[in-house]
């Protein structure tokens, strides 16, 4: 019985202090999807009043991709909704960048063009 218990010691210590790199208390939303993380227990009162709670796992989880469903953490399936909105986000960012690359474009030409920079791109003093 004591031997058990010394390597059963054992075996929570070198859990806890040894393989923890991610040991954490993630927050599950009220959607069973994992919201935040805490090294700490949070303060359950607090996450009750948005529906949440807090499970500890000594796994590394994605916040946003997994979900807490069954007592068991799982990658989460995006919708085609979701999928979509990604995609569109995307395309909008990349027309940004775009847009963003030719507006500076014009105005180094203008600059140039009124003589505040030099044509290295240089300002002019």
């Amino acid at each position: 019985m004591k031997k058990s218990l010394i390597i059963f010691t054992v075996l929570i210590f070198s859990i806890l202090f040894f393989n923890n790199a991610f040991a954490a208390w993630y927050i599950i939303g009220p959607d069973g999807i994992v919201k935040g993380t805490s090294s700490t227990l949070p303060n359950e009162q607090d996450l009750e009043t948005r529906g949440e709670f807090a499970v500890f796992s000594i796994e590394n989880y994605t916040l946003g991709e997994t979900e807490y469903i069954g007592k068991k953490f799982k990658q989460r399936v995006k919708s085609s909704e979701e999928i979509a909105k990604i995609k569109s986000e995307e395309e909008t960012a990349k027309v940004e960048k775009v847009i963003r690359e030719k507006i500076r474009e014009q105005a180094i030409v203008s600059l140039k063009s009124e003589g505040k920079l030099d044509a290295n791109g240089k300002i002019v003093k």
